[in-house]
């Protein structure tokens, strides 16, 4: 009789093996099969699933649907086999089988999710040659299964969680790395949007079970301008070192000084040092390639171009200096005071021309190093190391002209931000334009220009927005670090269409100033200038010259699927793939792109607030539900702190002006995480609000109520238009006293001296019509209010489908999208109703009803006998059969509902007219003239009050 144990495994097999199309078949007569047998069989169905997983995922597009219902198979056979699994060790074949990737994946996610008990598991585990096999077929599974965010989180956790104490098992840790790295990298918050939104959490929590040595590699696994360029990157790598196995805290500060602020640092100086020290001809730069981690010994600036050797360069051995090399010669040398808390960079020949800077170990967003100050005073130390009293001239970046075709399915639409340029397309010759501003601060001397985009649903404002907020700034700096070349200031669609930015076939031509010079970039070939220069990569020296573009939007969003959770949406195009170099190439320079998604972006529409709180309220859900001891998350109401702020920035008499908001009515601090509510007193100070609502600051959904939807709407856009503007720059470092530092960006704010790109999609969304009317007054009272320097200026473009909104902006600062060829009239102070007809590409400025009703009566009171069912079609108003004696007075009812004057006495003057009224009574009559007596009485007290007013 055949053993229990053979038998439960034969019983998986037979009840999960739909799951396995391929191999199946091969299980025809298990029932015969002794346990060798049937190992054997299992060794040959995971060697064809495995060829039919890596065929699916070969295609272009995939999911992981079908490698998905194989791991649910093996997940449910590990559970039978490991029960045996004493019974099994000795065998070859079994052995092979648990070292599979899939099998050993499906144990540890079983082990972790109680499927198999923590006292089985242990048992297994403790056994170190069965150990290494599983451990090596987890490490296989990650490095080959990308999936999806979730799967990412799985991944940081069961890699660093179940790392073997005993890891001298493994000789060669790189795969571990590679796999750890894989989806490590993926880790984000709640805040940052396309990432796992535990992974830091999840790196908090697990990054300590690893050996030191795995740790060092991880680290040297990321890439500089990962680092450089996207602060989820540099919150990974910080949370890599706080967390992991660093036996003392100095230890802690010299890994954060060498792989965050000394990077950041350095990289503040390299233009400068550039500059300075490739003077000859046969040195070029050397910088940010895609490939080089850091790894490497050298991080190279300057390299000669024949024969690639190394003539400048950044050390990198992890230490508390790092030393720049030119010529074998040290320089300059950046070294951290542990004790003193600061960073020293200074002249190797001259120690006294130094430079220093705060360091704080727990900031690792470091948005100082960022600024244009520490720019300015590292190239203060390099030029000129004697003086401290220079200056250097950024030249800020503004739009001037925009021809996109083919772009999202845009055709041949220009947007003119300041008139200074124009195009011909037909020519493909961009000329100085003969209709510049005749008014240059017609909208205040602090708005560069106020631009506005109508157009109906569908034509394509939001797509205008992307290119301009998003693919421009891409494609800019992929130019500027020589990833792609621009010649003539002419960029080949061959040349980026490995990553994936544009359109393919699509044409764009944008023109834009850095300061009084003029630039263009165009994928158009042929494109002649003569009042341009060819933007190419040495255009602008800093980034702090482009402009900051910020993004407002009331809408939640077009595109609905950036609302529910990624891992239910997420089609990943990487999989199973091989790691050839073809696919390693792609992968890098999708990895780019994504780090570049935020590049001098601040995202504050309600579809961002949307998804950063729900994220929050989930981990909170999780944590609660798998509580652990001492861990506590914690996240941060932004939308709250930027409500706060704009309270105590705006008076109680504004309050009840722009809102509409009573001054004896309270406002109140609510979440659904707390039972209690807080009340906000009109006119508190902040910092008696901030004391009092602490525990509100750091719950995602605190929220203020006791605003209407339109109220909440406006408030929240133009706290966060505060926020923007003025409130990071006067508030953020005292609301860190509340809740901590790395919650707020500079990157996210508009710093001294910057320009800004302003876009507002759809802003008057929720608002009454007065509230719309108002909208661009409130706008730029706000800008003039909050900016006080004169070089940042901002530009405004605004997307609308409100005729109340384009009465206040000047008829060439109108762009519309649309397929008639119009001329549309004078905007700025016409008519609202003029507006509608002309400039919204509306047929009638009624409902459609109405005016259907209104033909209707037309139709009737001036057909022929018998050509219209009249009785018929008025039955379907009255619910009844009407004859024709009563044509009269069912048709004089609906004529009465007709707002309009001039259509509803017209109607009733022809209505007269008809033979019905011989079929009513004297009252109808005389109801019909005492309003012709009145309209009448009217017209003749005008005329005479026009006569003696001559």
């Amino acid at each position: 009789m055949e053993p229990t144990w053979i038998s439960n495994i034969k019983e998986t097999i037979k009840n999960f093996k739909d799951y396995i199309p391929k191999g199946n078949k091969l299980f025809d007569g298990i029932e015969n099969m002794d346990i060798d047998k049937l190992l054997s069989t299992l060794k040959d169905v995971f060697d064809q699933e495995e060829k039919a997983i890596l065929a699916e995922n070969k295609n272009k597009y995939t999911t992981d649907t079908y490698e998905n219902n194989f791991i649910f198979f093996t997940r449910q056979l590990i559970i039978s086999l490991i029960s045996s699994h004493n019974k099994l060790k000795g065998k070859d074949v079994y052995n092979k089988l648990i070292r599979q990737r899939h099998i050993a994946y499906s144990f540890y996610i079983n082990l972790e999710y109680n499927a198999i008990t923590s006292e089985k598991g242990d048992e297994i585990l403790a056994d170190l040659p069965t150990q290494k096999l599983l451990y090596s077929g987890l490490v296989e599974f990650y490095n080959k299964f990308y999936g999806s965010f979730s799967d990412n989180q799985n991944a940081i956790k069961l890699l660093c969680k179940f790392f073997p104490i005993n890891s001298s098992l493994f000789y060669d840790k790189n795969d571990i790395v590679n796999a750890i790295y894989r989806h490590i990298t993926n880790a984000g918050t709640p805040s940052d949007s396309g990432y796992a939104f535990r992974g830091i959490e999840l790196i908090r929590e697990n990054i300590g079970y690893l050996s030191l040595d795995v740790v060092d590699l991880l680290l040297k696994r990321y890439q500089l301008y990962n680092i450089i360029n996207q602060k989820v990157y540099r919150n990974q790598v910080f949370t890599i070192i706080n967390n992991a196995d660093i036996a003392t805290e100095e230890e802690k500060q010299k890994y954060k000084f060498f792989y965050l602020d000394s990077l950041i640092l350095a990289n503040s100086m390299n233009y400068g040092l550039y500059q300075t020290y490739a003077q000859h001809e046969h040195l070029i730069r050397n910088y940010l390639h895609l490939e080089e981690n850091l790894s490497v010994n050298k991080i190279g600036l300057i390299i000669t171009d024949q024969s690639e050797d190394v003539y400048a360069y950044w050390t990198n051995i992890c230490s508390v200096d790092r030393h720049f090399i030119v010529a074998d010669e040290v320089l300059i040398n950046m070294h951290l005071n542990i004790a003193e808390k600061q960073i020293v960079i200074s002249y190797s020949n001259n120690p006294n021309t130094e430079i220093s800077f705060e360091y704080v170990y727990e900031d690792w967003m470091l948005n100082h190093y960022h600024s244009k100050e520490t720019e300015q005073k590292m190239l203060v130390f390099i030029n000129n190391s004697n003086r401290n009293n220079i200056e250097y001239t950024y030249r800020p970046l503004r739009f001037s002209l925009l021809y996109l075709n083919r772009y999202r399915g845009l055709h041949e639409q220009f947007v003119d931000f300041d008139h200074q340029f124009t195009y011909d397309k037909n020519n493909m010759k961009l000329t100085v334009s003969s209709n510049s501003n005749d008014i240059p601060h017609f909208y205040g001397e602090m708005i560069h220009s106020l631009s506005c985009i109508v157009g109906k649903n569908g034509t394509g404002k939001t797509s205008t927005i992307d290119f301009l907020r998003g693919t421009f700034f891409q494609l800019i700096y992929l130019i500027h670090e020589k990833l792609i070349t621009c010649k003539n200031g002419y960029v080949s669609e061959s040349d980026y269409k490995a990553y994936d930015i544009v359109d393919n076939n699509s044409e764009f031509l944008v023109v834009f100033h850095l300061g009084d010079d003029a630039y263009y970039l165009t994928n158009v070939n042929g494109v002649t200038a003569t009042n341009a220069k060819a933007f190419d990569h040495n255009a602008y020296t800093s980034s702090h010259e482009l402009s900051k573009v910020v993004y407002f939007s009331n809408m939640l969003g077009v595109n609905q699927n950036s609302l529910f959770s990624i891992e239910e949406l997420i089609l990943r195009d990487e999989g199973n793939r091989d790691n050839d170099e073809e696919e390693e190439e792609k992968r890098l320079k999708n990895n780019l792109i994504k780090t570049l998604v935020g590049f001098r972006q601040a995202d504050y529409s309600e579809s961002s607030s949307f998804i950063e709180k729900r994220e929050a309220l989930k981990t909170i859900e999780e944590m609660k539900k798998n509580p652990k001891p001492n861990k506590k998350y914690t996240t941060v109401s932004k939308d709250l702190c930027y409500q706060l702020v704009f309270l105590e920035y705006i008076s109680q008499n504004k309050m009840e002006e722009l809102f509409d908001f009573p001054k004896d009515k309270n406002l109140f601090v609510r979440s659904r995480l707390i039972e209690s509510a807080k009340t906000v007193l009109l006119g508190t100070k902040l910092s008696e609000n901030l004391k009092s609502l602490q525990q509100f600051l750091t719950i995602p959904d605190a929220k203020l109520e006791h605003f209407s939807s339109g109220q909440y709407a406006k408030f929240s856009f133009l706290a966060k238009l505060y926020w923007f503007l003025e409130g990071y720059q006067k508030y953020s470092d005292y609301l860190n006293t509340f809740i901590g530092n790395n919650v707020f960006s500079s990157d996210d704010a508009l710093q001294k001296g910057e320009t800004s790109l302003l876009f507002i999609d759809e802003g008057e969304l929720y608002y009454h019509p007065e509230w719309q009317r108002n909208f661009i007054k409130i706008i730029i009272d706000l800008i003039h209010q909050t900016i006080t320097e004169s070089e940042s200026k901002i530009q405004v473009v605004i997307t609308t489908n409100s005729p109340f909104i384009i009465s206040d902006i000047l008829m060439e600062d109108i762009t519309y999208l649309s397929k008639e060829n119009k001329v549309f009239d004078q905007t700025f102070g016409q008519n609202i109703h003029k507006l509608l007809k002309d400039n919204f590409f509306m047929n009638y400025t009624i409902g459609e009803y109405s005016r259907e009703l209104i033909s209707k009566i037309m139709n009737w009171l001036c057909s022929k006998e018998g050509e219209v069912n009249i009785g018929e079609q008025l039955s379907h108003y009255f619910d009844q059969p009407i004859t024709s004696g009563q044509y009269f007075e069912k048709i004089h009812s609906l004529i009465n509902k007709i707002g309009e004057p001039v259509y509803r006495e017209k109607l009733l003057e022809t209505l007269n007219q008809t033979e019905w009224i011989k079929d009513n009574d004297l009252d109808l009559d005389l109801d019909l003239l005492l309003r012709q007596r009145e309209h009448l009485d009217s017209k003749i007290k005008k005329i005479m009050w026009l006569k003696e007013s001559e």
